[in-house]
């Protein structure tokens, strides 16, 4: 079973604008070098097999979803709890974006695969906007799609060559933070290889930093479904196996945080030396970049995506090769839960899923129906949706408690 999550923190501010930013990469990347830190410290040596939210937790629902015919999901790749309704992305296995109702019954399809004008090649980001639009992105197309609050379609726009694995529009700013992984092999900006740029909003590179190196560009590793996350006026850029985080407010650099796991850390320097001495395995595409992952893992390292409320942040993390989440008291990062997974049993009884989103304080997770029997720890109200004619998916919707309450 796959977790993520992620810290939180109280920043030392530093205005860094992207305007401002003019000089080279390379300048950026040392301006970024001189931003304030935090350490957050991941107590991973004090982790437990499983801990019962249940205490924890002011409201939970699960949400079966109502599918349609011609509107199947095969898989889930990202889901969003937006403007009181849920957003569902397939990515790879019935390639499409659909919207449920609050209850989990089919509005409609957002966006398909076909050849008109308001559909996509290949549709391999999504994301949700804080003034309550939507926005998705085909990569073979190198195309935005931009949507309203009632999720119709209002523009689009196209790019220039270079092609990302994620996007996201910065709040309070026309421009994007674009993510590419190692083997993008993107037009560089002078002459340098970036992970992020920063992009107009023409979709026109404008500005890089995280710069790599020739030796292991190329290199075939395993991407989280976002590297970005948002919490109020705040994106979150977390890079694979970087274990940093890079707070943006309003289009400004301000400060990163970065994760210490308290037995054997991975850091951004350690994992270039093991793709270093390793550049044919981790090179070949043949190989899985889950095989190329047992090579890290006597590592403890983030793994996936960043969730918070007001009060909490939610982190996934690998230790020894394996999964485990953690829940941090943002007022106060020493209180934490470390553990391979949390559980609920005054109401569902039941294993939560790995909680992937946030939207309106509440955290979200999903579960496939035919993985639903492995959750369930005794008698439950969900048994019914065991059964192989219900063939689909329930969403997990929870509110953890506040610390005000």
């Amino acid at each position: 079973m796959k977790f993520r999550l992620f810290p939180s923190i109280v920043l030392i501010w530093l205005c860094i604008s992207l305007d401002a930013c003019k000089q080279s990469g390379g300048k950026w990347d040392e301006l970024v070098s001189t931003l304030p830190r935090n350490n957050v410290q991941i107590k991973s040596a004090e982790l437990i097999e499983s801990y019962d939210l249940s205490d924890k937790i002011e409201s939970i629902e699960v949400i079966p979803l109502i599918e349609q015919k011609g509107h199947y999901l095969g898989d889930i790749y990202k889901v969003f709890y937006h403007n009181g309704q849920f957003v569902v992305h397939d990515r790879v296995n019935a390639p499409q974006i659909l919207l449920f109702d609050s209850e989990g019954q089919f509005k409609k399809q957002i966006l398909g695969i076909g050849k008109a004008p308001h559909e996509a090649l290949q549709i391999d980001d999504c994301w949700a906007n804080n003034d309550g639009t939507f926005d998705a992105y085909d990569f073979a197309q190198k195309k935005v799609y931009h949507y309203n609050s009632a999720f119709d379609l209002v523009d689009t726009q196209k790019g220039e060559t270079n092609l990302y694995h994620n996007l996201f529009r910065i709040p309070g700013s026309r421009d994007f933070l674009a993510y590419s992984t190692l083997n993008a092999y993107n037009t560089t900006l002078d002459s340098r290889n970036y992970q992020l740029e920063v992009l107009d909003d023409e979709l026109k590179a404008k500005k890089g930093f995280l710069q790599y190196f020739e030796d292991i560009k190329g290199a075939n590793i395993l991407a989280f479904n976002s590297q970005f996350h948002v919490y109020g006026d705040t994106v979150r850029f977390i890079r694979p196996y970087d274990n940093n985080v890079y707070n943006i407010v309003n289009g400004e650099f301000k400060s990163v945080t970065e994760m210490k796991f308290s037995e054997n850390a991975l850091d951004w320097d350690k994992f270039q030396g093991i793709v270093k001495s390793n550049e044919f395995v981790f090179k070949d595409r043949k190989v899985h970049p889950r095989e190329k992952n047992k090579l890290l893992s006597n590592f403890s390292y983030c793994y996936g995506d960043w969730v918070e409320d007001d009060d909490h942040v939610v982190l996934s993390s690998m230790k020894n090769g394996k999964g485990f989440q953690t829940i941090i008291d943002k007022n106060n990062s020493r209180n934490q839960i470390n553990a391979r997974y949390f559980t609920e049993t005054k109401k569902y009884n039941m294993i939560l899923p790995v909680l992937t989103s946030s939207g309106d304080g509440y955290l979200i997770g999903f579960i496939n129906s035919l993985m639903l029997s492995k959750h369930l720890l005794g008698e439950s109200s969900l048994k019914k949706y065991v059964d192989p004619k219900f063939n689909s998916f329930l969403l997990v919707k929870l509110k953890l408690a506040s610390k005000n309450a």
